[in-house]
């Protein structure tokens, strides 16, 4: 599924579907791989409220991905709002492996190359700016791709 909409309400939504695809049918693992929101219209980088509100936006969505028990997270990116979403999923209890944070791309490929499974089901959202979703759209094997966002 893809939409040009991309806000924390989507991703939340998305989330909950990842989390209800693997719960409905046991020994299937669940992956979330997250880049930044793209930013709204008019932010302003340079606004310390504005940005300190973005980086909890991306820290409440870490933190909601491990309360739906998602079991892996790859946050993909360097900026204040990728950390954020990765402390927001290790402090709510992710341990170990089950949330990363890679600074490219590039590194997520590596990582699903290396850990997905036969059945796994696999979220990919991010930013345009980015460019997640189209380089892991190619990568990922449609059967496993619950929803990609972000590319229009």
């Amino acid at each position: 599924m893809t939409s040009g909409a991309f806000d924390t309400a989507s991703v939340r939504a998305g989330l909950r579907q990842l989390a209800d695809a693997v719960h409905a049918a046991p020994g299937r693992r669940s992956w979330a791989v997250l880049g930044e929101l793209d930013k709204p219209a008019g932010f302003d980088p340079d606004d310390r409220s504005a940005m300190t509100s973005w980086v909890v936006a991306h820290d409440e969505l870490g933190r909601l991905a491990v309360r739906l028990d998602i079991g892996q997270i790859i946050c993909v990116g360097t900026s204040r709002a990728m950390h954020g979403l990765h402390q927001g999923a290790v402090m709510e209890g992710s341990w170990g492996s089950e949330a990363v944070l890679v600074s490219a791309t590039e590194q997520a490929m590596e990582i699903l190359d290396a850990q997905l499974g036969e059945h796994d089901v696999v979220l990919v959202m991010g930013g345009r700016e980015l460019g997640l979703v189209e380089a892991l759209d190619e990568h990922v094997p449609a059967d496993k791709l619950l929803m990609r966002q972000g590319s229009e």
